[in-house]
């Protein structure tokens, strides 16, 4: 009779790597929420911001396609790399690497908000 037995090394390893992924997951999903409300909040203060689609950490903000290219070019000068796709090319897309953090998430934001202030105009509150 032959028994089938693991190494009790191998055993904690694969706990390990179950228990990484968990927390993996977890953090992404959080981080995803917070680009969700980052995009939605900048849709919703400004004029030429059509739609916000996207899902976990990949997001892309639809544009009108006048200031598209503008806003591309002045948050890749920022030194922020995000993709212009669609098919007007209006679409900017937003794919960030998985060591992203909340704070490299605040200034992305917050270089999105003056690049749409500079390019764009705010709904008014009347």
């Amino acid at each position: 009779m032959y028994y089938y037995t693991s190494h009790n090394l191998c055993d904690i390893t694969e706990l390990y790597q179950y228990y990484l992924n968990l927390i993996y997951k977890k953090m992404h999903f959080e981080l995803g929420k917070v680009i969700h409300d980052y995009l939605h909040n900048i849709a919703n203060t400004f004029k030429d911001c059509i739609e916000v689609r996207g899902k976990g950490l990949m997001w892309g903000i639809e544009l009108e396609p006048d200031i598209a290219t503008r806003v591309f070019e002045d948050l890749k000068n920022r030194n922020f790399l995000v993709g212009l796709g669609g098919s007007r090319k209006n679409v900017l897309r937003v794919l960030p690497p998985m060591c992203l953090t909340k704070t490299d998430l605040k200034k992305l934001y917050s270089a999105l908000y003056a690049t749409m202030e500079k390019h764009s105009v705010k709904y008014s509150l009347v």
